[in-house]
C-alpha cells in the first residue's frame, strides 16, 4: 500500500523514516547550528577607550570612525545599537565603509585622538552630543565629516538617515585626503 503526502509519493521504506523527521522539524535546534547563531549574535559594536587606536585602526581600513555617544540605560541607546549598528556590523559589507564605537557619556576617561586622557563629558559637549544616543562621523583626527543624528525620533527612517550619513562621510573623507595629497 502507498500513501500520498505532498507531492511525494511514501512506499513502506520511506514512512519508517518518518518519525525520524517529525523530530528534526519539531525539537528546538542545538548543536553547531545554535551555536553558530549564538556567536552571531554576540558579535555587537565595541566601546571605546582608546579613540586614538581607533582612529588609527580606520586609517589602515580607509574608513570614517563612527561614534555613538550613549548613556547607561538609555532606552533609545539599546534600539539604535541593537536595531541598526550591531546589524551593520554583523554585514561583512560595512567591513569597507566605517569602523563603529561606542562611547558612554557617563563611561569615565578616553584617550582622546591627540593621545591625552579626557572625560567622556568633554568629548560629548566638543560634539554636540546633547541628548543620547547621538551618532558621529569622523575623520582620522577627530575632524566631523558630516551632520552628526541626534536622538532616534523615526525608527523607519534611521537606517536610510544612518547609511546617507555614512555614505556623505566616506565621500568627505576622500576628499580631504585627495586634497592633502
Amino acid at each position: 500500500m502507498r500513501l500520498w503526502l505532498a507531492p511525494f509519493l511514501l512506499s513502506g521504506e520511506h514512512l519508517m523514516r518518518l518519525p525520524f523527521l517529525f523530530l528534526l522539524l519539531f525539537l528546538p535546534p542545538t548543536g553547531a547550528g545554535t551555536l553558530a547563531a549564538e556567536a552571531y549574535e554576540s558579535i555587537r559594536v565595541p566601546h571605546t577607550r582608546d579613540l586614538q587606536a581607533d582612529a588609527a585602526l580606520a586609517r589602515k581600513r580607509g574608513v570614517p570612525l563612527l561614534i555613538m555617544f550613549s548613556l547607561e540605560d538609555c532606552p533609545y541607546c539599546m534600539v539604535v545599537r541593537e536595531e541598526f549598528l550591531d546589524p551593520m556590523l554583523r554585514n561583512r559589507d560595512y567591513d569597507s565603509k566605517v569602523l563603529m564605537r561606542i562611547l558612554k557619556m557617563d563611561g569615565g576617561y578616553v584617550t582622546d585622538f591627540d593621545g591625552r586622557r579626557v572625560d567622556a563629558d568633554t568629548l560629548a559637549v566638543r560634539y554636540g552630543a546633547s541628548v543620547a544616543p547621538t551618532v558621529v562621523l569622523l575623520d582620522y583626527g577627530g575632524e566631523p565629516l558630516s551632520e552628526r543624528l541626534l536622538g532616534i525620533t523615526t525608527p523607519d527612517f534611521y537606517g536610510g538617515y544612518l547609511d546617507a550619513t555614512i555614505d556623505e562621510s566616506r565621500q568627505r573623507l576622500r576628499e580631504r585626503l585627495a586634497f592633502r595629497e
